[in-house]
């Protein structure tokens, strides 16, 4: 009866010991992962903010570039409405304001498209480029 008694408290014993030992292990396995994860979320975090620094910084470049846009949008403009009021008063003129129109309407599409972020303008303002200046396109000469 004896040696049933100790056989059964050395197995509780082992028992005891092997799920402690288990349960030591499960739970430094769950402090290393908890660590690693706040490691990750501490390099997420970073870039998060690196992210939005380089926004920030992008969005002051773009406001740092609306007024040269504007100023040299104007500067097209005057040039086209020089152009056309030459053109009224010779044929020869009048066919190349109305080339210089187009290239500056063009132009005109492009960086409005840049200045918008609609690169689809910017694809059909090349395209137009091309025509324009393709030589099936022709231009007609002056009289």
């Amino acid at each position: 009866m004896d040696n049933l008694i100790t056989h059964c408290a050395n197995d509780m014993w082992s028992s005891w010991t092997n799920s402690n030992t288990a349960l030591q292990q499960r739970v430094t396995e769950s402090q290393d992962t908890h660590s690693k994860l706040q490691s990750h979320m501490a390099k997420t975090m970073q870039e998060i903010y690196d992210q939005e620094k380089h926004i920030q910084a992008l969005k002051k470049a773009v406001r740092d570039k609306e007024a040269p846009l504007k100023v040299s949008l104007s500067l097209m403009i005057v040039a086209v409405a020089e152009v056309v009021s030459v053109a009224s008063f010779s044929p020869a003129a009048a066919t190349t304001a109305a080339v210089v129109g187009m290239v500056v309407v063009a132009a005109l599409l492009a960086a409005a498209a840049i200045y918008l972020g609609c690169y689809w303008i910017i694809v059909v303002s090349f395209s137009f480029f091309q025509i324009l200046f393709s030589s099936s396109a022709g231009f007609p000469e002056p009289p």
